[in-house]
C-alpha cells in the first residue's frame, strides 16, 4: 500500500487526507471550529479517508507531473506517515516565518492503524504563497494561497493545479518547527531549514 499524498493542507499536505487525493474534505461537522475545539472523533465520517488509503482504492488522477505549479525541490529524508487513536494536541498559533520547510512526520489522529509508509515533502513559504512538492510513489506539486483567519486558524486555497475553495486548518509555529492540523485531523510537522 502506498503512502497517502501529503499536500492537502487540507494541506497542505499532505496530508494526505482524502481531499488531497481528489475527494471532498471532511464534513463540516468534523471541522475544527474557530473557537479551537476539536470535533467528536467518534462521530467523524472517515469513510472517504479510509477508502483513499485502502489498497482497493483507485489511484488518484495525476497532479502536475511536469512541475507547472512550482519549482520546489524535495529536500531531506522521507518522513513516516502513521496513525494515532488519540486526539491531536491543541494548536496555539504563533509566527509563521517565510522559508523552506521539510516534513518530519505526518500523523492521522483519531484513527486506528499502523504506519502507512514514508513521504518526502518540502514546503516553501513566501508570505501568503505556500508551495509544496511531495513524493511517495510519484511527484506531486501544489501551490496554495494561505490567510490567517484567527489566532491559530488558517484558510488555504489551492491555486494550482486547480482553484479549489478554502480549507480551514490550525497551526502552531515555534522556532524552526511548524505544525499544521488539517480538517481530517492529520497533523503535519515541518522543520524550517
Amino acid at each position: 500500500m502506498s503512502a497517502p499524498r501529503l499536500f492537502s493542507m487540507g494541506l497542505l499536505v499532505v496530508a494526505s487526507s482524502a481531499f488531497a487525493c481528489g475527494q471532498s474534505p471532511a464534513p463540516a461537522d468534523a471541522a475544527i471550529s474557530d473557537s479551537g475545539s476539536l470535533p467528536d472523533v467518534a462521530a467523524m465520517d472517515v469513510a472517504s479517508v479510509d477508502a483513499v488509503l485502502s489498497e482497493d482504492a483507485p489511484p488518484p488522477e495525476p497532479v502536475d507531473v511536469q512541475g507547472e505549479c512550482n519549482s520546489v525541490e524535495i529536500l531531506g529524508p522521507p518522513a513516516p506517515v502513521t496513525f494515532d487513536s488519540a486526539l491531536p494536541p491543541p494548536m496555539t498559533g504563533g509566527t509563521i516565518m517565510d522559508g523552506t520547510y521539510v516534513l518530519t512526520s505526518a500523523v492521522g489522529h483519531g484513527r486506528m492503524g499502523t504506519a502507512m509508509g514514508m513521504q518526502s515533502t518540502t514546503l516553501r513559504i513566501t508570505g501568503a504563497r505556500w508551495e509544496l512538492a511531495s513524493m511517495s510513489t510519484r511527484m506531486d506539486r501544489v501551490s496554495l494561497r494561505v490567510e490567517q483567519t484567527g489566532p491559530s486558524t488558517l484558510r488555504s486555497t489551492v491555486t494550482c493545479p486547480t482553484n479549489t475553495p478554502g480549507i480551514f486548518e490550525r497551526w502552531t509555529a515555534s522556532g524552526t518547527t511548524l505544525r499544521v492540523l488539517d480538517q481530517s485531523l492529520f497533523l503535519l510537522t515541518f522543520t524550517r531549514r
